[in-house]
């Protein structure tokens, strides 16, 4: 029995050995940064709902947050902040966040008219990232030209749909859009490449704890009504 432990983790040493014994490059891997790692995850969020109507009185849902629709042909917009949060401690990861998000949309369009109209929906998962690295006045953003005051935000794209209603007709949906990470919702080599971290503090931002707060933004014309919430699975290595 003890041969048996012995060797499997003999196995195990000699394995990680090979895996850096040579350093893996962007040309070989991709993203080096992960390579070998074992997946850690951390969590997941399910935000509040958006909710597009005409009449906000008929949402129940007490968490919910309602936008009155414009009347057609007018486009009605939402960006509705902190509808979910998720707090990581220090050291959750190493050198990256990733994700899994699924989307949940629905929508009924009509249109009333005798010509054809457009119609679209749309819908976006919208991520601040704050860390107290990033409260450094001399870490400026290169794509603003602002320091960061501790926190970097993006959006990611859940949903985009749009096409023409015939007269009269109506267009009803409701499911889930799914989207996968790549390139992660932040990274070692994106702080340091993209965002402008020296090596240092790139690592040091994955020694600290981490929030992130989610938000929605979104729209669409010709719509009767909507609804637009997401769920998102963190994890790292």
């Amino acid at each position: 029995m003890q041969g048996t432990i012995f060797r499997a983790a003999l196995g195990v040493c000699m394995l990680a050995a090979s895996l850096g014994a040579t350093a893996q490059t962007v040309a070989d891997v991709g993203d080096p940064d992960s390579f070998g790692r074992s997946v850690t995850y951390l969590g997941l969020v399910q935000t509040k709902a958006v909710y597009l109507e005409a009449d906000c009185s008929v949402v129940t849902d007490p968490d919910g947050r309602c936008i009155t629709l414009l009347p057609a042909p007018a486009t009605t917009r939402f960006d509705e902040a902190n509808l979910g949060t998720m707090r990581l401690p220090a050291y959750a990861t190493r050198t990256h966040l990733c994700y899994q998000l699924n989307a949940n949309v629905l929508y009924n369009m009509f249109n009333p008219s005798s010509t054809a109209r457009p119609a679209s929906f749309f819908g976006r998962a919208t991520i601040e990232i704050e860390n107290t690295v990033l409260n450094n006045p001399a870490l400026v953003d290169p794509n603003t030209g602002l320091p960061y005051n501790g926190k970097i935000s993006f959006t990611l794209s859940a949903n985009t749909e749009t096409f023409t209603l015939a007269p009269f007709e109506q267009k009803f949906k409701s499911g889930w859009e799914n989207r996968n990470c790549l390139g992660g919702l932040i990274s070692r080599r994106g702080l340091i490449g993209t965002y402008g971290l020296t090596s240092a503090q790139a690592a040091e931002f994955f020694r600290r704890p981490i929030t992130l707060r989610f938000g929605a933004t979104g729209g669409g014309y010709s719509v009767e009504y909507g609804q637009f919430f997401y769920g998102m699975r963190i994890y790292g290595d």
